[in-house]
């Protein structure tokens, strides 16, 4: 079981910061890459507890991933993540505006517990906890 901090997303040995967890699988010949990204989502701060109780912005307007998950996280949740999958050309990966409108087989999903993302990473495409990086050790566009 994976138990995040209030200050970093990911545990330890788990590489990954609050930029996301990255991995990338050369296919083919090279001229691909397909890529996984877990985005954490740091979930109610005190802040945001503060301005739904104010009545200025509703759960869903600060955090709209709630939408997606089809449910209220369980309290005391941390963290949401947002998983990405897309394959995107090698000949791409020089900037991100080219890297994003090049992008193909675009999935998402969002989900409020990491051991539960993970075991669907294993189980929908063989990446392990171990095979996630952070953004500088892929072919990721630097921002």
């Amino acid at each position: 079981m994976y138990i995040a901090q209030a200050h970093r997303p990911f545990p330890a040995p788990m590489e990954g910061d609050l930029d996301g967890a990255f991995f990338e699988r050369i296919l083919g010949s090279g001229a691909t890459s397909f890529y996984l990204i877990i985005r954490p989502r740091r979930y109610l701060t005190a802040r945001d507890h503060e301005l739904i109780d104010q009545g200025t912005f509703s759960l869903e307007e600060l955090h709209p991933e709630v939408l997606r998950l089809g449910r209220l996280p369980p309290a005391g949740t941390l963290w949401l993540y947002e998983l990405e999958s897309f394959k995107v050309g090698r000949e791409h990966h020089d900037d991100q505006e080219t890297f994003n409108d090049n992008a193909t087989d675009y999935r998402s999903a969002v989900f409020d517990n990491l051991s539960t993302l993970l075991d669907h990473c294993q189980n929908e495409f063989g990446v392990s906890a171990s095979d996630f990086k952070t953004s500088d050790a892929t072919h990721y566009p630097k921002l």
